[in-house]
């Protein structure tokens, strides 16, 4: 996280039951909205997989606001996956 620029890069492993993998890059990006709560926007980039999920691409993202003084929340995703 670059508190500067209120973003951040990653990667994330999704792991199916039988073990099949999909693997991501992610980018969050923070956005103040002055009460002291942020939007938090995630883009995430489907960059392969294992199994069933071998050659995937696609992307999805999601929305959400964190509040630092109740910090469980949930993030609602959408997108597209081919495989």
């Amino acid at each position: 996280m670059d508190p500067a620029t209120g973003t951040a890069t990653g990667t994330q492993v999704m792991t199916a039951a039988n073990g099949d993998q999909i693997f991501s890059t992610l980018r969050v990006v923070l956005t103040p909205l002055g009460d002291g709560t942020s939007t938090v926007a995630v883009h995430f980039t489907i960059t392969g997989g294992t199994g069933r999920f071998s050659g995937a691409s696609g992307f999805y993202d999601g929305l959400d606001i964190l509040n630092p003084a109740d910090p469980a929340g949930s993030l609602t995703i959408s997108g597209e996956i081919t495989y």
